[in-house]
This record gives C-alpha cells, sequence and structure tokens, in this order.
C-alpha cells in the first residue's frame, strides 16, 4: 500500500500492477496499519473468526475502518476539533485504537461501537507538547502503550482487560488503563526544553540470566536510550549518529536505526554495541 495526498493505493507487488484505489480522506494520510486476525489469534491464544483490516488515519483528523478485500470504509471515527492527531497505533490484546494528539492528549478508540476515552492522569504527569510517536507491546502478557512526545517524556499505560459474565454464555469486558511511569529524559539533557523525542520501540533482553523489557528511544539529541518498562530506569544508551533519530526497526536482536544523517545503522541489543554502518 503507498500513501497518497488524500488516499491510499493497494498495488501487487509481484506484478506491480495497482489493485484498488482506496478514497475516505480530505488531507494527508498520517498512518496506515494491516490488522490480521492471525497475528492476533497468536497474541491473544484465541479464535478470531474475523477478516483482516485497515486502519488508517490522516490530518483531517479522522481514523476510518477498512474491509481490506473490497478496499471498502466500515467505520468512521472523528477527534475533537480542538484536539489534532498525531500518532496512531493498534493495541492488539484489547483490540483496540490508540492515538496521540497534538494537544498532548492520548486517546482508546473502541471501533466497533465507534467511542473513544481520554486516558487521564496527574497534572504534573500530562504531556506538555504533541505526542510525536505512540507504541504498543505486550510484555510477560501484560499489555503497554508507551508514548512520547515532544515534551522530551515517555509515559508508560498498562491496559488491562477485566471480563465478567452478564449471564448465560455473553461476556462484557472492561478496559482499565493505569499510568505506570513518566520518564522524563530532560531531566539528562544539558539543555532542558530542547530534547524531543521522535521514536520508540520495545526489545527483551537478557540480563543476569532474567529477561527484561526495555523501552527504547530516539529522538534530536542523537541517541538511543533504553529504559527499563517495569522501573522507567534508564539502562544503557547508544550513540553514533550525528543527528536526530527518526525511525528503528527490531529483528531478533539487532537494531536497525535511521537518521536525518542520511545513515542507518546497526546495533547489537545482546551486548548494546555497535554492528556497522550503511550510507
Amino acid at each position: 500500500m503507498v500513501e497518497t495526498d488524500y488516499g491510499i493505493k493497494s498495488f501487487r507487488i509481484k506484478k506491480g500492477v495497482k489493485t484498488h484505489e482506496m478514497e475516505g480522506h480530505t488531507e494527508s494520510i498520517l498512518k496506515i496499519m494491516v490488522i490480521d486476525p492471525n497475528k492476533m489469534e497468536k497474541i491473544t491464544k484465541e479464535a478470531i473468526p474475523d477478516d483482516p483490516k485497515v486502519i488508517t488515519c490522516s490530518f483531517d483528523n479522522t481514523i476510518l475502518l477498512w474491509d481490506f478485500e473490497k478496499m471498502e470504509v466500515i467505520t468512521k471515527m472523528t477527534c475533537p476539533s480542538q484536539s489534532e492527531l498525531s500518532a496512531l497505533t493498534f493495541l492488539y490484546n484489547c483490540c483496540l485504537v490508540a492515538t496521540g494528539h497534538e494537544d498532548g492528549a492520548i486517546r482508546l478508540w473502541n471501533m466497533e461501537i465507534n467511542s473513544s476515552v481520554l486516558l487521564k492522569c496527574h497534572e504534573s504527569k500530562k504531556h506538555m507538547n504533541t505526542i510525536s510517536c505512540i507504541h504498543g507491546t505486550i510484555y510477560k502478557e501484560v499489555e503497554f502503550l508507551i508514548c512520547g512526545s515532544y515534551d522530551g517524556r515517555i509515559s508508560v499505560w498498562e491496559i488491562s482487560e477485566k471480563k465478567s459474565s452478564s449471564g448465560g454464555a455473553s461476556m462484557n469486558s472492561t478496559i482499565y488503563p493505569q499510568m505506570r511511569h513518566v520518564i522524563d529524559n530532560v531531566e539528562e539533557e544539558e539543555e532542558p526544553g530542547d530534547f524531543e523525542i521522535l521514536v520508540l520501540n520495545f526489545c527483551e533482553i537478557e540480563v543476569d540470566g532474567q529477561v527484561e523489557g526495555y523501552i527504547l528511544a530516539g529522538g534530536n539529541n542523537r541517541k538511543i536510550v533504553a529504559f527499563s518498562i517495569r522501573t522507567g530506569l534508564k539502562f544503557n544508551s547508544l550513540e553514533g549518529h550525528e543527528d536526530s533519530v527518526t525511525c528503528m526497526a527490531i529483528d531478533g536482536q539487532l537494531l536497525i536505526t535511521g537518521a536525518d544523517d542520511c545513515s542507518i545503522r546497526l546495533w547489537n541489543l545482546k551486548t548494546f554495541s555497535s554492528i556497522g554502518i550503511l550510507g
């Protein structure tokens, strides 16, 4: 799939021939995600009797759910006009869309009933600038939502689901989002107020015989910093990029990062060391 200014185009990779053109947004596309039931089954360990879906969000402040085969809009969700969309991800365990906004707000969306809830916390822990990146992960059977912001802070939320019987065979589920940590990177920077989180990811690393979960954060300080998802404390950092770190991907113990210095770097997460550089 390829993003265009106002829509999405689908191509068959083997032939390179366009198969669909999806129109529905009125502004540039911000994010595209394909929701695969097979992936959900592996994560939830439950049968998912559903077809693949596509989720898109746009600068027109809407989130669209698409039928993967017909490429038709199933559901349209609109964000509050005073809270512009800036980031989106999907939480597989609780089957919710999570969004970040320019006013620092974070929302969870139920696509089935077309409704959202605003994640709330103490005023001192709120993000004071745009949510620049948002990442969902499952660690030790607990689902977490990790949000980074231009204010230099990372908020870590535990998104738990409680199921209850309403009589008969039907089950009700209630989502309980709870803030676990606020990681304030500004405190470590020489020039407070200038540091921005631009990209987030998550990995599991064996330390002293124990497997621990770590948040990886990149930003305009040119570093990749690892924080414990359990305690929020800094574990280690990687340095080498000469400009802002803007993207990262993980394959096993291999971390791949890209930056505004036009280079791609490879890192070993087991030893937390550099492997090499491309470009």
